[in-house]
């Protein structure tokens, strides 16, 4: 489940915040509204890091699992491909 928490209550609630990070929950902050942040463990930060290299469909497949309502198929995955030309390299 994603929590959102407005960065003024997280200010005054950032210990309960992180326990609740411990128990596995994901929290983003909003302000106004609008995402500005999310807060995360250090085992998913080294994880985006890619200090624990996977694979793009690794990622995609785990996002899947871990989002459920949250559909995605092969067609909406590919439109976020950068189809503009290669940049020219000179040596």
């Amino acid at each position: 489940m994603i929590r959102e928490c407005s960065v003024a209550k997280a200010r005054q609630s950032l210990s309960r915040l992180i326990e609740n990070l411990e128990l596995g929950e994901r929290i983003t902050l909003t302000r106004c509204g609008k995402v500005v942040a999310i807060l995360m463990t250090p085992a998913d930060y080294t994880w985006l890091t890619g200090e624990q290299h996977r694979s793009w469909w690794e990622v995609i497949e785990k996002f899947r699992q871990q989002n459920d309502g949250v559909d995605l198929d092969d067609q909406e995955i590919d439109s976020w491909r950068d189809r503009s030309p290669p940049r020219e390299i000179v040596l």
